[in-house]
């Protein structure tokens, strides 16, 4: 048995052929000639190959179906990411006159609350230089001009009392306003 693989080998080596193919079937014609009962597993070899073959062919098919597939439902994906966003839009624009009016409130409070700080600041300055002008005449007012300074100066606290109530209660209002739009900002 050794003759004919060394035939084999040297016809492989020697064989002018340039095509794969051919150069099978010539090896395959050799070691035909050498041993003819060989032909039922070249027959087997062949629909074993076929059938891998087939198989091959058969996933390469789902392989392009599943992936039309996923292309497809990836574009239904993105047509229903795009609507969602739409709806969700046209949704969110229902809220935005509410909105609007809250950041309009928001923005005239604070300059109400700006207004009052101003107010009380100036107060706060009047107040100190009376209280000075008091203590600096002391006695040397007459009794009625430091009563009308007096009560003049009790007015003003009474004033700077009534307007920090009122500058807590734009803050509280601002506080309500900034955490409503909160609430309904997207």
């Amino acid at each position: 048995m050794r003759i004919p693989v060394v035939l084999l080998a040297g016809f492989l080596v020697f064989s002018g052929c340039s095509n794969t193919e051919d150069a099978r079937e010539d090896m395959t014609r050799t070691v035909l000639e050498v041993d003819p009962a060989f032909n039922k597993v070249i027959e087997e070899y062949q629909r074993i190959t076929n059938q891998m073959e087939t198989i091959e062919r058969e996933w390469e098919l789902k392989q392009v179906l599943v992936d039309q597939k996923v292309q497809h439902m990836n574009q239904q994906l993105t047509a229903a990411r795009e609507e969602v966003t739409l709806r969700q839009n046209q949704l969110n624009e229902e809220i935005e006159p509410e909105r609007q009016e809250l950041r309009e409130l928001h923005a005239h409070t604070v300059d109400e609350l700006r207004e009052r700080q101003l107010q009380r600041s100036t107060l706060g300055r009047s107040i100190a230089k009376l209280r000075k002008a008091v203590k600096l005449a002391g006695e040397a007012w007459p009794l009625s001009e430091r009563q009308r300074q007096d009560d003049q100066l009790e007015q003003m606290l009474r004033d700077a009392n009534r307007i920090d109530q009122e500058i807590e209660m734009i803050k509280q209002a601002i506080s309500l306003l900034e955490a409503k739009l909160v609430l309904i900002d997207a």
